[in-house]
Parts: structure tokens; sequence; C-alpha cells
């Protein structure tokens, strides 16, 4: 669902005795649509309690030009918030995405940062950041900065990664700015390295200012690899030619 001008945020409580959420929220262009949202997510008896226009940050330009003033984040990452927001937008509970970094020395790097979100029942976007071990590994204070900017440390073995939550309908340009934010900060992602997304529900495609990146012969991806246009230099040559005795090398998910 693509977002559009007459989008609203519908808020319901969920009157299901056996309700995973006492309230669900969406964006919707029309209440039979975010009835019909409500409905997937599993709720099968809700109450509308609220219909608004959208908001602050909730607005996709606020968003986008709060990133760009952003000195963590800036202009020259304007493309990645695109590619995100065109890309891995949750409209459905279930429904997730990944995003992971492709280090610029060396794009095969094991345990390399990455994103990955879910849709919640009450419509929130749970969104986690690792691996948390290569937090203190990058600067010994991290987890400290990761509470600063917002972020809560791991609940258990279960659930390893700092997290955020994000309530409906927030943008996805300012989640995109936020996980952006973090993985530059956190982890050290740059423009020079690049970046593959999964989401299970939808084809992955560029945007203005990002490119694919060819990985040659030698390597299958399991997802595209792109990269910031004219920014980024990510090249699997070298990594290939130091493991040529290792042959055809395979990049999987660092976050699955």
């Amino acid at each position: 669902m693509a977002p559009t001008s007459a989008q609203s945020l519908y808020s319901f409580t969920v009157q299901d005795k056996d309700a995973e959420a006492l309230t669900f929220g969406c964006l919707a262009s029309s209440l039979d649509q975010a009835k019909g949202l409500a409905a997937r997510a599993g709720h099968r008896e809700t109450l509308l309690l609220d219909i608004r226009p959208l908001e602050g940050v909730e607005i996709p330009e606020v968003a986008r030009l709060l990133a760009s003033r952003n000195l963590l984040v800036g202009a020259d990452w304007l493309p990645l918030v695109d590619f995100m927001a065109g890309n891995l937008r949750l409209t459905e509970v279930g429904h997730a995405w990944i995003l992971d970094v492709l280090p610029h020395k060396n794009p095969l790097a094991q345990n390399a940062p990455y994103a990955q979100a879910f849709l919640e029942p009450d419509g929130d976007i749970h969104v986690e950041i690792g691996p948390t071990q290569a937090l203190s590994t990058h600067a010994p204070d991290n987890e400290e900065l990761a509470d600063w900017l917002g972020w809560k440390r791991p609940l258990d073995a279960g659930l390893p990664n700092f997290s955020r939550a994000f309530p409906p309908g927030t943008s996805v340009e300012f989640i995109a700015g936020t996980v952006i934010q973090a993985l530059t900060t956190l982890f050290g992602f740059s423009t020079h390295d690049g970046f593959s997304a999964h989401h299970r529900f939808s084809q992955i495609k560029p945007v203005a200012g990002v490119e694919r990146i060819d990985p040659g012969p030698d390597v299958t991806l399991l997802q595209p690899a792109f990269g910031l246009a004219g920014l980024h230099r990510v090249s699997f040559a070298s990594v290939c030619a130091e493991s040529r005795d290792f042959g055809h090398v395979t990049l999987t998910e660092g976050s699955s």
C-alpha cells in the first residue's frame, strides 16, 4: 500500500477475548480499508476510537527533512532513506524486513551490521539493530550511546539485539533516518559501504541515488547489493582474489 496524501491514522480498541493487543492503529485511506487491515492483523472485533490527519514525523516530507538536517545522518543518506521508504513498507502484521550492511573493505565479512523490523499486533513497528557483540568492538561506550539514542537494551537470549518501537503512523522515512543514525554512529556504517535488503512480500528495487552493485561471476548473492551512487566503494573483486583458494563464494544474510 503506497502512501497517499489522503491517508489518515485510524485507531481502534480490540474487543476479541483472545486478542494479542488491546489496541490497533494503522494508516489507511478509508474506514473500510482500515477495518480490513485490522482484520488481516487477526482482530475480529474492533471499535473505532479516532481518525486524524498525519502530523509531525508521520508526514514523509517532514521526516525526510529532519534526516537531511540531522548531523548524524545528513543529505548524503537521503537516497537510502528513499530506498527504505520505497521498498521496506510494512502494512500487515507478520511482515518483516532486513537491511544488511556490506562493508566496503570486505562485503563478505561475517557479523556485519544489520537492522531488521516487523509489524506488531498493535500496529507498532518493532526495529532491531545488531549484532550486539559488535557494539563494544566499535567503541567501548557504545551501549551507553545506544541508550542515549533511544534504543532499549536486549531483554534476553531470545531478543539479543537493541530495539526500538515506533507507534502506528510513523513514516518509514523517519524510521529509516533513525536506523541510519544508529548504524552510522554505533557501527561505523559509511557512505562508502553497500547494503542489501530483504522483504518477503516485495521485490527490492533501486531509487534515484542508489545503484545496484555487480558482485562479479565468483559471488552468488542471496539478495541484490546496492550502494549510494558516486559514493560507495564496494568491490567484491579484491575479496574474491584473497579467497580464490576457496572457490565460489556465497554471501548469506548476516541477520538470519
